[in-house]
């Protein structure tokens, strides 16, 4: 009898060959899907057969394993649950309802805050269209921002600080027509700060502890921002005078530990509602402004560390909110009796390193005398024609100071913000040194790293999940590493 022809060796073989052919194309098939949809192609999906609530999800789930496959390191494993459709269950992930449509759920929101994540972000960021946030704070992320990040529309706040990116100010965040939170300090970002950047309305603009080397673009007074942290950069030259434009507006600005230089402007004293504004750590020379009795709002003025000297006014020193004034490490060789320790207890004063003769802790006769022999013209370092009138911002006078009149007026209205309040930073992070002499601490009212910023995303959006409760952790300098619980 005839043996059947699938028995003969040359027919195992030709099924052999048909099997292993048939399992490549299957795994050639895979591979082809999941490439072309990280090159963003539009025919293809990573998705294969999960099954997707809406077509939105799907597309966020595309960038979400886009974003997992650039890890490196991911010590608290945060991203390991970041497998199958529900994208909404990922750890760091919130999801909502579309702005657009109710109906759908989206993802509105990657918190990873303080998760010690080594990665990068890629562009697929930019499918991930209904972000409403981004916190990336205190993690390990490099390189550069992508161009694809402004495609996000909807993005209102945008945390990367205490991360490892660099290069030049991240130009596609300033595409972001909703954005008002804008978070990069304690990154290696370098080079110039783009004007654009203060015609944007933004409410907070925190870029402390980078590279940044230039000098502050002339429209810097057009920035509505509330607070505006700059500090332990390599700025330099002058505060712009359209500083005056922020009045009513500004409510902290820090700038210490820079290298600006020459008087300050009058326009500082437009400042009305700021209550914190920091200086120290500069090359600023001169005398203070007149005009300074209507920084009513004041709280905390530290000009330590600079080149200031003539008189300290008592239009300081008297002023209703005042707490702390540091005027440390300058060449003042005299100051109103209203700003000696003991006429205001409650106010506290720091005049170390001065050139008051007849008080201790001062500089030498030898060092003063030859400082102050040199000559200071504000009105050719910054200060322009005017010297000695200050804006009185259209007329109005100032509310009384403090022990000047039985009926002090009311402070003008201050912007209720959710910022917290200042924090005390140490000197700059290592790398940057400074060739003046020990200062004191400089005080920075940016967020604890561990905090997640407590403005909200635009009002109907709600997150279906509670975000866990910040983790308060000071401002490391970069050689530390973030706390985290395991």
């Amino acid at each position: 009898m005839e043996e059947p022809a699938m028995k003969t060796p040359q027919a195992f073989f030709l099924l052999f060959l048909s099997l292993l052919f048939s399992s490549s194309a299957a795994h050639f098939s895979f591979d082809f899907h999941y490439n072309s949809s990280f090159a963003g192609g539009n025919g293809a999906s990573l998705s294969g057969s999960l099954k997707f609530v809406n077509s939105r999800l799907e597309t966020a789930y595309r960038g979400l394993q886009a974003l997992k496959a650039t890890v490196h390191s991911d010590p608290y494993n945060y991203t390991s649950n970041w497998v199958g459709a529900d994208v909404c269950s990922y750890s760091g992930i919130f999801c909502a309802e579309a702005l657009d449509d109710a109906s759908i759920t989206v993802v509105a929101g990657i918190d990873l805050n303080n998760a010690d994540i080594a990665g990068h972000i890629p562009p697929e960021i930019g499918l991930l269209t209904d972000l409403s946030l981004i916190h990336l704070n205190s993690n390990r992320f490099c390189g550069l921002i992508p161009k694809e990040i402004e495609k996000l529309k909807l993005l209102f706040e945008l945390d990367l600080s205490n991360n490892r990116f660099v290069g030049k100010f991240p130009a596609p965040v300033l595409g972001l027509p909703s954005l008002k939170f804008l978070d990069l300090r304690y990154n290696d970002f370098e080079g110039e700060l783009p004007g654009e950047l203060f015609d944007r309305e933004y409410d907070a603009i925190f870029l402390n502890n980078n590279r940044f080397q230039s000098t502050l673009p002339e429209n810097f007074g057009n920035s509505p921002a509330s607070v505006v942290v700059i500090a332990n950069n390599n700025f330099s030259g002058c505060i712009p005078t359209s500083i005056g434009k922020m009045e009513g507006k500004l409510d902290e600005m820090i700038v210490s530990h820079n290298s600006f230089s020459g008087c300050l402007p009058e326009e500082l004293t437009l400042l009305n509602t700021s209550t914190v504004i920091d200086l120290a750590m500069n090359k600023f020379t001169g005398d203070l402004p007149a005009g300074m009795e209507y920084l009513q709002s004041l709280e905390f003025f530290n000009i330590g560390l600079n080149g200031f000297r003539a008189k300290v006014p008592e239009t300081v020193c008297t002023l209703p909110n005042l707490k702390s004034f540091n005027f440390s490490f300058n060449y003042f060789d005299a100051k109103d009796p209203e700003c000696h320790g003991e006429a205001l207890p409650g106010l506290e004063l720091d005049d170390r390193k001065n050139c008051f003769s007849d008080e201790g802790e001062q500089r030498s006769e030898k060092e003063c005398r030859v400082e102050l022999s040199k000559k200071v013209d504000c009105g050719a370092h910054c200060r322009g024609v005017g010297h000695g009138e200050a804006p009185k911002g259209g007329g109005e006078s100032p509310a009384p100071t403090k022990e000047k009149s039985s009926q002090p007026q009311t402070p003008p209205e201050k912007s209720h913000k959710t910022f917290p309040p200042p924090v005390t930073v140490s000197s700059p992070p290592t790398g940057k040194t400074s060739e003046k002499e020990s200062p004191p601490p400089v005080t920075v009212s940016s967020p604890p790293k561990g905090e997640t910023p407590t403005k909200k995303p635009p009002k109907g959006r709600s997150s279906e999940k509670s975000s866990p409760p910040p983790v308060t952790v000071s401002s490391p300098p970069k050689s530390e590493t973030p706390t985290k619980p395991p």
